[in-house]
């Protein structure tokens, strides 16, 4: 673990990193996405980045990122072992007492004072999560506006950026390990949370991906295959989510009790 301390926010970033040697762009795009997040974000943070256990050396990672700007202190783990995206987001999720929580990709690029509107909504009534789209594709419904800051709510927002209030899931504020590593556990969480417990939102203005899939064609075919397998597992429980009515589950209790972490 390298750790370098300033200050303490009340605001995470967690971020789960995995380098595939077939993809050539994600090291540059990565030092992108940190320059972009550090002057963009609007509110201050810790960075935490786990390696899920990457098919090149991270030293490099290590060595060129420093705290400046909103980014306060950066925290490195890795514990060797390849586990999946969910399991090692949940033990980042234990461990940090912050009030508020954003789970991110390290290939994008983000709007201005994105991290602080997000914060914003998410202090809306039953508001649980809010993030940044980046996909152009989607359209968003009526827009709402807190504070100045317009969102909507949403069907569908990806697991690409999102934040939320700890004190406002609880334990419910974790992702199911059942998932691979390339699964569907942000896309679990997100049907859970809006069919449990409160709206999931995310802001009008967009951000993008730096990844482009013509830019690493071997690395998109192998997580698409790894998506595919992960799929067969995911679907029948995100089903079963959708068809669950909300008086056949007590708040605070898991769908899916042997499958979530409790906080200890």
């Amino acid at each position: 673990m390298s750790l370098i301390r300033r200050e303490k926010p009340d605001t995470a970033l967690l971020c789960s990193l995995y380098f595939h040697k077939k993809d050539k762009a994600r090291k540059a795009n990565t030092l992108k996405w940190y320059d972009n997040i550090t002057k963009t974000a609007g509110r201050a943070f810790n960075l935490y980045l786990y390696d899920d256990c990457s098919d090149i050396s991270l030293k490099w990672l290590k060595r060129g990122l420093q705290p400046t700007g909103y980014c306060k202190n950066i925290y490195f783990f890795d514990s060797g072992v390849r586990e999946g995206k969910a399991k090692k987001l949940n033990k980042l999720l234990r461990e940090i007492k912050t009030k508020y929580v954003c789970v991110i990709d390290n290939d994008l690029l983000l709007p201005q004072n994105w991290l602080e509107e997000c914060v914003t909504v998410c202090e809306a009534p039953r508001v649980k999560v809010c993030g940044v789209l980046v996909e152009d594709s989607l359209k968003l419904k009526k827009l709402e506006t807190v504070a100045g800051v317009r969102f909507s709510i949403v069907n569908y927002l990806g697991g690409a950026c999102m934040v939320w209030n700890r004190l406002g899931l609880g334990d419910q504020g974790f992702f199911c390990e059942k998932f691979g590593p390339y699964g569907e556990e942000d896309n679990e969480f997100l049907v859970r949370i809006a069919n449990l417990f409160g709206f999931v939102c995310a802001l009008e203005k967009r951000g993008a991906h730096l990844t482009k899939a013509q830019d690493c064609k071997e690395y998109m075919a192998w997580k698409a295959e790894q998506q595919h397998m992960a799929q067969k597992h995911s679907h029948p429980l995100i089903h079963k989510l959708r068809m669950m009515h909300r008086h056949l589950l007590d708040k605070g209790k898991s769908a899916y009790p042997p499958l979530f972490p409790k906080r200890r």
